[in-house]
């Protein structure tokens, strides 16, 4: 996932999906298991979060909302 992210965020930045356009995120999945989120700098790419999306925290989730204050 490393050399993926590496190799190809390098020579295609904007190759993922705009996730949040207002703070510039971006979103890849990678091998429909790893969600990869970043941001485009001047000259550079910079990886936020790699995230396991087999996790199944979303499922996990209360319906009426999640308290970060817990996390």
């Amino acid at each position: 996932i490393y050399a993926f992210t590496i190799k190809n965020l390098s020579e295609f930045p904007h190759l993922g999906r705009v996730y949040n356009e207002a703070r510039g995120l971006f979103r890849l999945v990678y091998r429909k298991g790893f969600n990869i989120y970043y941001t485009i700098g001047e000259q550079e790419v910079f990886v936020l979060f790699i995230i396991d999306g087999a996790l199944s925290f979303n499922q996990e989730a209360p319906s009426e909302g999640l308290c970060v204050g817990l996390l």
